[in-house]
């Protein structure tokens, strides 16, 4: 073959494009069903106290309910704490903390 003269293709031979499939339509998978939840424990009293409560202007928080409920009475030296955004009260014997006895 002569770089001046074009290549001539045999007869059999076809000049094909490249090509790319158009895809295909996919229907939406079905969403998993959720699993169905355990009937409620029935409360035998040993379950998970909580309250939610915001602190006052001078910082006390009032929660009576739930100290009636855990059974903390006034003088009870507590420790306070913060965790992940919260605040977590719990009894202490060497607590900076005291549960009052305001009646408001």
């Amino acid at each position: 073959m002569s770089r001046g003269s074009p290549r001539h293709r045999r007869p059999d031979e076809q000049l094909v494009e490249a090509l790319v499939p158009t895809p295909l339509p996919v229907a939406s998978p079905e969403p998993a069903p959720l699993p169905t939840l355990p009937a409620p424990a029935a409360r035998s009293g040993d379950g998970v106290l909580f309250d939610v409560a915001r602190p006052d202007a001078v910082g006390r928080v009032t929660a009576r309910a739930l100290l009636r409920a855990l059974g903390w009475t006034p003088g009870l030296a507590l420790h306070v704490d913060v965790v992940t955004g919260a605040i977590l009260i719990t009894p202490a014997a060497d607590g900076a903390y005291v549960v009052g006895s305001r009646e408001e």
